[in-house]
């Protein structure tokens, strides 16, 4: 659907389209491209309303303005993604717009009395700590950042400073792939053909570590060669 027939087809709806956080929950119930979907297309979220003939939010403030805005929200001045985001969804100033008030971000975080937020910094006992106390909760690597988010815990990648994969998989007391058979590894490469049969012994060990499978040496291993173990699985 091109640009001009996704207004037409808004048009039906335009009364809903207010601040994208409304839009959104509107039209995630009807089946309609969500605000992020739109601003991708049209531009922004002002552009979309000029384009169906509805009135924009004012995009020139005063000094004054913009400083009652800000200690207003304050809570959401912390990084100019985090306030975009939320600016977005609530007919809000850029973070852009802030800056040319303020000179910089610094100085917007530093009028409402928010501090720069600093990642939090952790040891080799912290980290094999947190993957002990977590360990029922560590299903693969995609899955540990989404419960690591939520939960406040380090990503994968920071693990990964700590622990290489083997080391990992013993302090969470998994199966040590490494000692699998070849028959082992034969039913795991055809249980994950398409990808295995696809990629290269780097892009497997991305997936492979992804989903605790043997990485590619343990093929390369049993087998002879990464080839070796292809062919072998190809005709099955």
């Amino acid at each position: 659907m091109d640009n001009e027939e996704l207004i037409n087809q808004l048009e039906q709806h335009k009364s809903e389209i207010t601040t994208a956080a409304h839009w959104n929950s509107y039209a995630k119930s009807v089946g309609l491209p969500d605000s992020n979907k739109l601003i991708a297309n049209y531009g922004s979220w002002n552009e979309l309303k000029r384009r169906l003939g509805l009135p924009v939010t004012n995009t020139s403030y005063t000094p004054s303005e913009i400083r009652t805005i800000v200690k207003k929200h304050k809570n959401h001045v912390r990084t100019q993604s985090v306030w975009d985001l939320y600016a977005r969804e609530h007919s809000l100033p850029s973070s852009k717009t802030l800056i040319k008030s303020f000179e910089t971000w610094s100085e917007v975080r530093k009028y409402v009395g928010n501090k720069r937020e600093r990642k939090p910094t952790y040891t080799k006992k912290d980290i094999k700590d947190i993957l002990k106390n977590h360990a029922p909760n560590f299903k693969n690597r995609t899955q540990w950042d989404v419960y690591a988010k939520e939960n406040k815990l380090p990503t994968y990648k920071t693990i990964k400073k700590f622990f290489d994969y083997e080391e990992i998989t013993k302090i969470l007391n998994k199966e040590k792939k490494i000692n699998l058979s070849k028959d082992d590894l034969i039913r795991i490469a055809l249980k994950h053909k398409d990808i295995f049969l696809t990629s290269s012994m780097a892009k497997w060990d991305i997936y492979a570590s992804e989903n605790n499978l043997p990485r590619s040496t343990t093929f390369h291993k049993h087998f002879g060669s990464w080839n070796t173990a292809k062919n072998v699985i190809k005709p099955m």
